[in-house]
């Protein structure tokens, strides 16, 4: 849980969750007690005092400190959606043929009738139409590179990217999911957004 976004939106998160309990404490714990309140624009109120500006914003935008908290609760409920992302374990190159994602390469299956496919062992064809030797058998996948079904038989089979386009991958799967990204402009005005977290 050490990704910078997520430790920013988690503060952030906080910090509303704060906010609007002070808000409701002060309100004797009543709902909808904010929704009329002069001294939101009494700065010299005591409560105003106790309570900083950004909670009477926060509070003016909202209505309702109490749905500020459902607010809270919703974007906390998004950020462990991606627990996947945010907690992605490492996977050996093994790991990630196995299920196609290894990221420095691309993959293809051929298939063919069972027990009767004579190009089994051929890789896929080139833009000649002639088995592409740069192709080669993705051992971790399936049987050992293939599989057997009721009626067809599978082979899998894999190649590196060129330079470039595993680097453009990689960058894509480093961004952070577009949702969190979303979330995170919410608090684009706040000391810690950093500009590419924009969505």
């Amino acid at each position: 849980m050490n990704e910078p976004l997520v430790k920013f939106l988690r503060a952030q998160l906080d910090r509303d969750e704060r906010i609007a309990r002070a808000a409701i404490a002060d309100d004797g714990g009543q709902d909808g007690g904010f929704e009329d309140a002069a001294w939101l624009d009494d700065r010299t109120h005591p409560l105003c005092a106790r309570i900083a500006t950004d909670a009477a914003n926060l509070i003016r935008a909202t209505a309702v400190p109490r749905r500020v908290l459902a607010e809270v609760a919703h974007k906390r409920a998004v950020l462990d959606r991606h627990d996947w992302w945010i907690n992605r374990p490492t996977e050996t190159d093994a790991e990630l043929h196995a299920r196609c994602a290894h990221p420095d390469y691309e993959y293809e299956t051929t298939e063919g009738p069972r027990k009767a496919w004579d190009e089994a062992d051929e890789p896929p064809d080139g833009p000649d139409g002639k088995p592409d030797p740069s192709w080669e058998r993705n051992v971790e996948e399936g049987r050992d590179g293939w599989e057997r079904f009721d009626y067809i038989e599978e082979s899998y089979w894999r190649r590196r990217l060129p330079p470039e386009k595993a680097a453009e991958r990689h960058r894509r799967m480093e961004r952070p999911p577009r949702e969190l990204l979303e979330l995170a402009a919410i608090y684009a005005d706040q000391p810690g957004y950093r500009p590419e977290w924009r969505p």
